[in-house]
Parts: structure tokens; sequence; C-alpha cells
């Protein structure tokens, strides 16, 4: 395995194919800069891995480092050779003072994120549990390039919690969609949109529908 050089505000290092760069629940003490090769991130939920992302050449990985006493929230495995500019979170500031590229794509996936953040709370709007969770899942279709059904989209692993549900709820509106067509699931924890115009029909049907009983 790697050895990432504490004594040093910051240094190159290598990860073969498989190796580890930080585990999920670990100190967040480092930011990864990646050079070359990917990097794949995965939850663990309960007795599952989710995969969450994967992230290639010129993309910043482990910024939670930049909140003090942070833990990273998912384990980032190498694809592939990999290699990183790895910063010390006590040496963050002045690498990237010297760095501004570094700063834009930093500042570029948090941007990402809040939007991604505050669409989740704008979803709240809808009352009905099953428009909570269509809209989260056409969000995420969309994002993954599957919002005409020709693909499977990964079910997010925080569904429930971002839908304010119990995770029963979910695979209960999940399977309800899935029988009137408008999903398939694979044994995988994937969807796919196997009719998008009726999956748009009832999610706009049901957004009226709150909107009419709030009046």
């Amino acid at each position: 395995m790697a050895t990432i050089p504490d004594a040093q505000p910051s240094s190159t290092v290598h990860f073969r194919a498989g190796e580890v760069l930080f585990e999920q629940g670990a100190p967040a003490n480092h930011v990864f800069i990646l050079n070359a090769g990917s990097v794949r991130l995965f939850r663990q939920v309960f007795e599952e891995r989710v995969l969450l992302e994967t992230l290639g050449r010129g993309n910043v990985c482990g910024d939670i480092a930049f909140a003090e006493g942070a833990q990273y929230p998912s384990t980032a495995i190498a694809v592939d050779d990999v290699e990183a500019v790895v910063v010390h979170r006590d040496g963050i500031e002045s690498v990237l003072l010297q760095n501004p590229s570094v700063v834009a794509r930093v500042v570029s996936r948090m941007a990402a994120r809040l939007t991604y953040s505050h669409f989740r709370i704008a979803a709240f709007a809808l009352r009905t549990p099953t428009g909570r969770i269509m809209l989260q899942l056409r969000h995420e279709a969309e994002r993954a390039g599957g919002l005409d059904g020709a693909a499977f989209v990964p079910i997010p692993y925080d569904l429930p919690e971002a839908v304010a549900l119990e995770r029963g709820a979910v695979d209960a509106v999940l399977r309800s969609l899935a029988t009137d067509g408008l999903l398939e699931l694979d044994t995988g924890g994937r969807f796919r949109v196997t009719d998008p115009a009726g999956f748009d029909r009832k999610l706009r049907y049901l957004e009226l529908h709150d909107r009419f009983e709030l009046g």
C-alpha cells in the first residue's frame, strides 16, 4: 500500500490499481489532486457497498478535509495506476494559494454539491412521498444522461434520508412505480425510466395535486 508522508505539506504519491487512497470513517487529513489515473468513491451502507462516482485526471477528492475534524464520508479506491498530489490539511492553504487552477476545480465541485443540496431541499415542496421520490429519481436520471430510459442509473444510497422517509416506504414506492410500468429495477440497486413521458405526466399530476391541496 502506498505511504503518504505526513511530515510534508504536499507530496506526489503513486497508487496501484486496487489500492485505497482513504477509507470511509477515517480522519480526513489529506486532499488528493489526481494527476493521472482514475478513482472510484464507494460508501458502505449497512451491508452494501454503493458506488458514488468515478473521478479522473484533474479532479480533486477528499476535499472534506477542508472542514476541521471531519471524517471521510466514503472510501476511495484506485481503478488503475494513479498519481496524485496529496496535500496535508495543514498545508492546504499554502498549496491552494500557489495553484489557482486547483482552487477553481475545488470551488466548482463545492458549487455542484451546494446546487444539489438546494435541489433536495426544494423537493420538499412536494408533500406526497411518491412525488418527492419521483422528482429525486428524475434528477438522478437527468444527471446521468439516462432520462431517455436507455440506461440504468444508480439509486442514491441516501434516498430515504433525502426524501425523509423510512427505507421500507421508499422501497414500496419504487415497487409501485415498477408495477405501473414507469420504472424498471435491477438487482444492483439501479433503475431505468421505462416510460419517460408517463413518468413526467404522473410527476406533473402529483405537483398540481399538491398545489391544489395547498390552495
